[in-house]
């Protein structure tokens, strides 16, 4: 057993310092990145090494079921399966919850990209599965009944900073639609999509009111949604088009 510790608290340091120790001081050709709140499915690890042979593959990760009453009625009503959100999701956002990586796919990382900038305390998953991906690797979900116990509540300070983060680095953080950050390549398409997307708004809400009986959560939700929209609309005006994950931080 070996505690790591790193006198910066970021996530982005944390997960750097164990790239580091995992490079440095074994021989394996797979780490894997395991939250303190996913229960895996005894059959995780039958799924997955059925891949870890196979030289292009760089990124396993594992499907887990949320466990919130509400995420999983909120995905219902955008006529959505939970495996579907987590695909749209992970190939977003990426995901390090219960996650296999390999070595040659981090050291490469480090020699051409360099470290996971280390005052990224969210996103730091993104950033390093979005520049494996961009090196050539494939990914590989594999579908099983682990459970995902945690649930994340954004402060207004996250539900403003983190749209910004993830437009300068272009990252689709969307969980619910795919690509969605690729409608702000035009100040014309980016207005066309918030607009429409007012109109799905109101029908979440509505459909989730007569099926369901409450407004506040899945209010706050789109409101969330639709405020991570218009932030970006206000990147596109100021700083034009949203960041290319595949030439953030690219050591010259």
């Amino acid at each position: 057993l070996i505690i790591l510790n790193s006198p910066i608290k970021t996530r982005a340091v944390a997960r750097q310092v164990a790239i580091d120790a995992f490079l440095k001081l074994t021989n394996d050709e797979w780490l894997l990145f395991l939250d303190d709140d996913i229960i895996l499915d005894k059959k995780w690890w039958i799924k997955a090494s059925k891949f870890i042979n196979i030289s292009k593959v760089g990124i396993i990760v594992g499907y887990v079921k949320p466990t919130d009453k509400f995420v999983i009625e909120y995905i219902n009503i955008r006529n959505l399966n939970p495996e579907k959100s987590f695909e749209i999701s992970f190939t977003g956002r990426g995901f390090t919850g219960d996650t296999l990586i390999r070595r040659e796919a981090l050291i490469r990382v480090k020699e051409i990209y360099g470290i996971i900038p280390p005052y990224l305390h969210e996103y730091e998953d993104a950033w390093l599965f979005h520049k494996i991906r961009c090196l050539g690797y494939d990914y590989v979900i594999i579908f099983t009944n682990s459970y995902h116990l945690g649930i994340q509540r954004l402060s207004i300070l996250s539900a403003i900073k983190n749209p910004i983060l993830a437009y300068k680095m272009g990252f689709n953080t969307d969980a619910y639609i795919p690509n969605t950050i690729n409608h702000y390549k035009s100040l014309r398409n980016a207005i066309k999509f918030i607009l429409s997307y007012v109109d799905d708004s109101i029908n979440h809400i509505i459909s989730f009111y007569k099926k369901y009986g409450i407004i506040n959560n899945v209010l706050s939700m789109e409101m969330r949604i639709l405020g991570t929209y218009i932030i970006w609309l206000i990147m596109k005006m100021l700083y034009g088009n949203p960041g290319d994950p595949c030439k953030n931080n690219i050591n010259t």
